[in-house]
Order: structure tokens, then C-alpha cells, then sequence
């Protein structure tokens, strides 16, 4: 049972890898913008 296990969680971990590599670069896209939004607010204070 514990090999089965094992196995099943290695070709689980595999194709989360696979998808990972799309979904990572999505959410880094996403990670991206709020950052760029929070930077735009702090920068308008220091100009005024």
C-alpha cells in the first residue's frame, strides 16, 4: 500500500509540474500587477 502510495504521489507530483510551469508564470503575472499598484500610491505622496 505505502509503494502505491509513493507512486502515485510521484506521477501526481510530475504532472503538477508540468501544469505548474503554465500556472507559475500565470501567477507571477498576477503577483506582479497588485506590487506595481501598491508602489504607484506610496510614489504619489512622496511627489506631493
Amino acid at each position: 500500500d505505502l509503494y502505491w502510495t509513493r507512486v502515485r504521489a510521484h506521477e501526481f507530483y510530475q504532472e503538477m509540474i508540468r501544469r505548474g510551469f503554465v500556472f507559475e508564470e500565470r501567477l507571477n503575472e498576477v503577483i506582479n500587477v497588485p506590487i506595481e499598484e501598491e508602489k504607484s500610491p506610496s510614489s504619489k505622496p512622496q511627489e506631493s
